[in-house]
């Protein structure tokens, strides 16, 4: 059964190729072949829709509905791969699900509508992979998302104090953190920012979760309504009801003192370039900051400790660089001892800046935002997030598949040397594809737009938008010109969808994170000039 889902995963995403020869690959390619279970059930579980096809399936369903709370040891008779755990969650027995199980449960639904999944698990030694399963609901999986579920590890450094080889500082050894966490069933791709969304009838449903690679302990699974966290206004509101005061103190964390992340690979490095750094450096290597090539892609996060100096309302600063995207931004998460404290703190942006900046955590227009923290140790996390380029970026993957398959249906036709000077009557015999060129050309004005209203900026970020309307226009309004055009389209398409795979990395460098009294937080350049003068010298 895993194999022949491993084998869907990668018919599926493999074909989904771009021009330029980047091809999308299941994350289950990377199982050991040795590992698989020979099963020769056939099982017609396949769904070929997306989840935006899905959600337009289910027009206007209820979005409030009652906690469904599943008896993992209630499992169907045909579940594989399952025993009770002797790690307790809650002070109750949990159940271990090996690498390759395949477990079911019954339920019962009393109230149509969309269904959340909450999972609270227990990660253990495996092979250091990120854990992996396929939703299915009824015996399918509803839409393609949902066949490939990230489930994240927790990682530390195994020495707490920096570790040296001569006077050179060197990274830490790398374990995994073995502890309970819990998290919403989230697209992996981070194309949809919200949790993922499941439509259940009336009436009894069957849930599985079917195993691609490493084992997990589950110690609950809750069905339930769209998580919904209170607006920034409604967080100031409640802070003037309690009566809640500014704190007096600050208190400053460096970004490489990392208490949990989420993949080994994020790690901090050294950087000579800047006398602003913490610790400073010009000679020896110091490990002074998180470098965005590391913390880049979606669903990866960064947790720190921060011991709170007393009781009050604060601001967050952060001294960070984002030189990556000129005119993009990067996306991050924040969140203050496992949760949002509000809305807006699911989607911070970090403008393009290439030089060391100080921003504190903040609205679009620059207005700080207030944090109330009571004293004691607190954990704050980043998550990598596409924030409002999420939507964006999921369409621009739709176009390109689009315009993949336009072009292969034009070279049917022409062959990939065309003669330019022939015409090959495309709007009788391709009336279709030039329509769909219309379509998409429309759309990519659209999306341009929308990018320059999000990122307040436009030119390169966007340039390559600009260059392939402009040929696709050509394409719709005078089809006897698409053979002179065909080889620019490939370039540019090719052109968009290396821009879609950088859009989807959001690089941030961190230096450190800080704490300050609400009100007293400000913008402002990092670095001073004559003192990165002296550094250079």
């Amino acid at each position: 059964m895993a194999r022949l889902f491993r084998k869907f995963i990668c018919t599926l995403l493999t074909g989904a190729f771009i021009i330029s020869g980047a091809t999308l690959y299941s994350a289950a390619d990377n199982l050991n072949s040795t590992n698989v279970v020979d099963n020769t059930e056939e099982w017609d579980f396949i769904s070929a829709q997306g989840y935006s096809e899905y959600l337009k399936s289910h027009e206007n369903p209820v979005s409030s509905v009652p906690e469904i709370k599943i008896d993992i040891f209630d499992y169907t008779e045909d579940s594989k791969g399952c025993s009770v755990s002797e790690i307790k969650f809650e002070e109750k027995n949990s159940l271990l699900t090996e690498e390759y199980s395949d477990v079911g449960w019954s339920f019962d639904v009393q109230k149509s509508g969309y269904y959340c999944i909450f999972v609270n698990y227990y990660t253990i030694p495996g092979n250091g992979n990120i854990i992996e399963r396929s939703i299915m609901f009824d015996g399918n999986v509803p839409y393609k998302e949902a066949g490939s579920i990230m489930l994240s590890r927790m990682w530390r450094d195994k020495n707490e104090q920096p570790v040296y080889l001569g006077e050179n500082q060197i990274r830490s050894e790398q374990v995994q953190f073995e502890g309970w966490t819990d998290t919403y069933i989230y697209d992996s791709s981070g194309f949809y920012n919200d949790p993922l969304k499941f439509y259940l009838s009336e009436g009894v449903h069957t849930l599985r979760f079917n195993a691609i690679r490493e084992p997990v302990i589950l110690g609950s699974i809750t069905l339930c309504s769209m998580p919904v966290y209170p607006t920034y206004q409604e967080k100031l509101d409640e802070y003037k009801d309690e009566g809640y005061k500014a704190a007096k103190d600050d208190y400053k964390v460096q970004a490489e003192n990392i208490h949990l992340k989420s993949d080994p690979t994020i790690y901090p490095v050294c950087d000579f370039g800047s006398a602003s750094m913490e610790p400073y450096t010009s000679s020896v290597i110091k490990l002074n900051k998180i470098s965005g090539e590391k913390f880049q892609l979606a669903g990866q996060w960064v947790e720190w400790e921060l011991d709170v100096p007393q009781t009050g309302l604060y601001e967050i600063e952060l001294k960070y660089k984002q030189q990556y995207y000129d005119g993009g931004f990067s996306s991050r998460g924040l969140k203050i001892d496992g949760n949002y404290p509000f809305e807006e703190a699911r989607h911070i942006r970090f403008a393009y800046t290439d030089k060391w900046f100080i921003k504190p955590v903040s609205d679009n227009k620059g207005n700080s935002y207030k944090f109330y923290l009571e004293e004691g140790f607190h954990t704050l996390q980043l998550n990598v997030t596409l924030g409002e380029m999420a939507g964006v970026i999921g369409e621009v993957q739709d176009i390109v598949y689009e315009l993949n398959n336009i072009y292969r249906r034009i070279v049917t036709i022409t062959g990939l040397s065309p003669d330019v000077y022939r015409d090959f009557e495309f709007s009788k015999l391709i009336p279709e594809a030039i329509e769909s060129i219309k379509e998409c050309a429309e759309r990519l004005m659209r999306i341009k737009n929308e990018i320059s209203e999000i990122s307040k900026t436009s030119g390169s970020y966007v340039a390559i938008f600009e260059k392939l309307i402009v040929d696709l226009e050509i394409m719709w309004k005078n089809p006897a010109k698409i053979a002179g055009k065909l080889k620019n389209m490939k370039d540019n398409v090719s052109g968009l969808a290396s821009w879609l795979s950088q859009s989807q990395n959001q690089p941030l460098d961190i230096d450190w994170i800080k704490i300050v009294p609400a009100g007293s937080a400000i913008s402002k350049k990092a670095e001073n000039v004559w003192d990165n003068i002296i550094h250079s010298i």
